[in-house]
């Protein structure tokens, strides 16, 4: 009874908030609406040079700032989770994504691009980038999140498959801000951004956040012995991370520099270790970029992105009396230089070229005093070119091509095609294709347990991916959008661990072919007075050689309600239903509906004090497990509390 009339209280404070902006007269002329600002947003992800989103040859979400302050959204998985398609899947470790019915626990998210201001975040032994708090990148210092769906290749090369997804900082102009909260399981947290004019043209932001997490006990039927705490994991899911990141800004050229750290607690005993002993891993890195843009005349323009990134993970997990410990390091060097030219006036030609150098890149183990390094050094050699030609006003047509060669694996080359059509002022048609791959990892060449007959494959190939679709955007009224996305992708070559039932060995192998079609639906109703709404619904058949694919939902529904965080009163309301997922064990999870709620109030002129609620309904559910793990499915959280304050805007 008290959860009823808790959830009650709080659906009807956010329903109060939500008659008071219905019953508001629009305060903006009709050329203002926000639909108007959304679809005229432009973005650079998807061409490498700036583009409306309406004129973008692929599927695009766009998150704005706007978007994650009304709703509380704490990390990029939260914010993730709004978007048409998406499932999430927790195991206590990292956040990984899922896309149009594939998503692979485990697969430590390397078959996504996540760019910051352009610029790829991966390390160079597992491809590795998570979602949640171990990308040391706050929210609150975005500017937007663009969110492109389909392969990436193209311009971004290996394991841009199912989606680039570009994080896009805030401009060294906005106003600084200071943040404080606490919440749920004894967490804090902390952010502040800062900005400065240097002179001479060149403006200065240091932002900085922090979370200390102390988790929570979870209890885990597999182990419900005496010998292991009849099940009960006490004290290891904490998760705590620090980032410090700066850039200086001025003249075509942008110096970004960004160090982070996070340790998780694994409550979970990973890769059979002791249940409920001391195990931990510890992500850091540090990035170093330099992004240089130069107009060498009124139709061609030159830019330069030259980078370090250093990232290395620390693993130890007790077995027994003994402590294993394992230790992966990746040092990458990067350049690329484009040149965009407008040979005519209505044709753009794009061409780059890149330069990878990973000069470490290496994973070792060590245990009862043995130890074991695979890896080494390789390099990436890549060229591409991409034409957008526009025969009438109303019609573009983009191509491009990419050739990629690796030290190590066979070259790729990978084509794309779309064709954007403005049928009048209020729809548009977009019909896409593209090819992606991604080449086998440090970790998948040569992994190598003698102790559970796992042995190395230095023959592996790329995966490679092909989809097809067809996108129609059209405006029914001034305030409502409505988007269809038929499409349908075919995947080869997925690498997945093989046992030989002769032999018994183990080998990763490229043997599973995987075909996935469906349809995403999404309409957008935003009124000048600050009532936005949304809902979608995607139909996802994903199928693994021919069979149902684990972990896939073949059904997801969204949806969100919210106000502006301009008037003294905020709120936000957000929904989502999956239907069920099979696990590992070939065992159906129910589905699930979480509803997440955000309100806030201004104190002061500068001064917001917000309470966000995750999993309003205190609703359990879990989702499937990975190889790493014992257990068929991991707990979610329940209903969690994140109050917080903020000083500036």
């Amino acid at each position: 009874m008290p959860q009823f009339r808790f959830v009650l209280a709080a659906v009807c404070a956010v329903a109060s908030l939500f008659c008071v902006a219905l019953m508001a007269q629009p305060a903006t002329p009709a050329e203002d609406l926000p639909l108007d600002a959304l679809l005229n947003t432009r973005i650079s992800t998807a061409a490498k040079y700036e583009q409306r989103v309406t004129d973008v040859p692929a599927s695009v979400t766009v998150i704005t700032a706007e978007e994650i302050a009304r709703n509380g959204w704490h990390t990029l998985a939260d914010a993730l989770a709004s978007v048409p398609g998406v499932t999430l899947t927790y195991d206590r470790g990292y956040t990984y994504l899922g896309v149009r019915g594939v998503g692979l626990p485990g697969d430590y998210n390397n078959r996504f691009q996540i760019l910051l201001n352009g610029q790829p975040m991966l390390d160079g032994v597992a491809g590795a980038i998570d979602t949640g708090t171990a990308l040391g990148v706050d929210l609150s210092s975005l500017a937007r999140i663009e969110f492109v769906r389909g392969p990436g290749s193209v311009l971004y090369g290996s394991g841009a498959m199912f989606a680039v997804i570009n994080l896009v900082l805030k401009s060294e102009q906005e106003p600084s801000s200071v943040m404080v909260g606490g919440g749920s399981h004894h967490t804090t947290i902390a952010s502040g951004r800062f900005i400065h004019a240097l002179g001479g043209g060149f403006s200065v932001s240091i932002t900085g956040s922090m979370q200390n997490d102390h988790g929570q006990n979870l209890f885990f039927p597999e182990f419900n012995t005496p010998e292991t705490n009849n099940g009960l994991s006490v004290g290891h899911d904490y998760d705590n991370y620090r980032s410090l990141m700066g850039t200086v800004a001025g003249h075509g050229l942008r110096f970004l520099a960004l160090t982070s750290t996070r340790t998780k607690g694994v409550p979970t005993g990973w890769f059979g270790s002791t249940f409920n002993e001391q195990q931990q891993f510890t992500d850091g890195r540090s990035l170093l970029s330099l992004t240089a843009e130069h107009r060498v005349s009124p139709t061609s323009h030159l830019f330069l992105r030259t980078s370090y990134d250093r990232f290395d993970y620390h693993g130890q997990f007790p077995y027994g009396d003994q402590m294993g410990r394992d230790h992966s390091s990746s040092t990458r060097l990067n350049a690329e230089l484009r040149h965009v030219w407008d040979a005519k006036p209505n044709h753009r030609v794009t061409f780059g070229a890149e330069y990878v150098d990973n000069m470490r890149a290496s994973y070792s183990t060590s245990f009862a005093g043995f130890e074991h390094t695979i890896g080494g050094p390789f390099a990436v050699g890549s060229v591409y070119a991409q034409s957008e030609y526009q025969p009438s006003h109303s019609l573009s047509v983009t191509t491009g091509l990419r050739y990629d060669h690796y030290a190590h694996v066979t070259a790729t080359l990978n084509p794309r095609g779309a064709v954007v059509w403005h049928i009048d002022d209020a729809n548009t048609l977009k019909v896409l294709y593209g090819s992606a791959f991604r080449l086998p990892t440090v970790f998948e060449l040569g992994l190598e347990d003698a102790s559970q007959n796992f042995l190395p494959n230095q023959n592996l190939r790329p995966e490679k991916i092909r989809q097809y679709e067809v996108v129609w955007e059209g405006r029914l009224t001034p305030e409502v959008l409505v988007s269809i996305a038929p499409y349908r992708l075919h995947m080869t070559g997925l690498i997945n661990p093989q046992t030989d039932a002769a032999t018994g060995i183990t080998q990763f192998q490229n043997l599973n072919d995987v075909r996935s079609q469906g349809v995403e639906l999404r309409t957008d109703y935003r009124r000048s007075d600050g009532l936005w709404s949304y809902a979608s619904y995607s139909r996802q058949d994903a199928r693994e050689n021919g069979s149902e694919m684990f972990n896939s939902a073949a059904n997801l529904a969204k949806a969100g309600i919210s106000t502006a965080t301009s008037p003294r009163f905020q709120g936000a309301l957000e929904v989502v239903y999956e239907s069920g997922r099979e696990t590992l064990a070939d065992r159906d999870i129910p589905g699930v509906m979480l509803a997440n709620m955000t309100i806030s109030a201004a104190l002061r002129s500068s001064l917001r004090l917000s309470v966000t609620v995750k999993n309003l309904l205190n609703t359990r559910y879990a989702t499937p497990g990975g190889p790493a793990q014992l257990e068929d499915t991991i707990p979610q959280n329940g209903r969690t509390v994140m109050v917080r304050l903020r000083i500036g805007s």
